[in-house]
């Protein structure tokens, strides 16, 4: 397969100390998760479906999940904040209760509603200041993870080439669910950690980016003699739609002399290639 896994081994599995001095973590109450919040952004090029910042969330156990947003009002943080705890819930159990710790980089993102919110969810909530790095290791260094997965994708999809920038922000959210199943320093995964379901990352994951083959349903058709088969390239499982892969279609622009990348849909039928890399033929 394609060089993407053996970078994703050594770049994500590596300890997240990195033989920097940590600061001592107190331990987590029993029955008790402490899951970090900040963002990653924004992003100089939008996301494929118009995305700007990545919303990272870490919990003590090291289970982790990022969602794409695309601004950081209240009403948007709000929706990616619960999108990303539920997740964690499932992933860490729904019994646990939530010690909310969140770096503001002294911002409203997660005044107002936000913080109705976690006062009608009891959760306990701690606030680090603005801009202080050290105040939240567990989520930077969640966050250097990430980014080296964005790098790692975007590089093995496009070869090197710089005109696709906008599939950074699924190559961080593809990252974040594949680190979940990752042995950390040859140990157990955050998730087998967290007493959950370990996956199979050979059998469930692909290489990011690499070329797909989707079938279209005929409403979704531009016209009778369209065909049902359509391509597009692999922008990692769909949590929503269980058993589906996130895909964005692409079209080739011959006066461009590039792949046209469309916002990013859910499909079960799909033919994977996971040594073909369509964006590497652009000029």
């Amino acid at each position: 397969l394609s060089r993407y896994w053996d970078l994703m081994l050594v770049l994500l599995t590596e300890s997240d100390h990195g033989g920097r001095i940590q600061r001592r973590q107190e331990p987590t109450p029993e029955g008790m998760l402490e899951v970090s919040y900040d963002f990653i952004g924004p992003f100089k090029t939008l996301g494929n479906n118009g995305e700007k910042y990545i919303l990272d969330a870490v919990a003590s156990n090291g289970v982790g999940v990022a969602a794409a947003i695309k601004d950081k009002t209240d009403k948007a943080t709000l929706n990616a904040l619960m999108t990303v705890t539920n997740r964690m819930l499932e992933l860490c159990g729904r019994d646990k209760k939530i010690v909310a710790r969140i770096h503001t980089d002294d911002d409203n993102s997660f005044r107002g509603v936000v913080e109705q919110y976690i006062g009608m969810q009891k959760w306990t909530q701690t606030v680090t200041e603005g801009y202080d790095h050290d105040g939240n290791s567990r989520v930077e260094r969640r966050n250097r993870k990430l980014r080296e997965g964005i790098r790692t994708g975007l590089l093995d999809a496009t070869g090197g080439r710089s005109q696709y920038e906008e599939i950074a922000m699924a190559a961080a959210v593809h990252t974040a669910d594949i680190i979940n199943y990752l042995p950390e320093s040859g140990a157990d995964s955050p998730v087998q950690k967290a007493g959950g379901q370990q996956l199979q990352i050979y059998d469930v994951f692909h290489p990011f980016g690499c070329g797909v083959d989707y079938y279209e349903h005929k409403e979704a058709r531009s016209d009778k003699i369209d065909l049902p088969t359509k391509q597009g390239i692999y922008l990692g499982r769909s949590l929503k739609t269980p058993g589906a892969q996130k895909i964005a279609p692409i079209d080739w622009d011959p006066v461009a002399q590039m792949y046209l990348i469309g916002k990013t849909i859910a499909r079960k039928t799909v033919k994977v290639y996971p040594n073909r890399f369509p964006l590497r033929l652009s000029m």
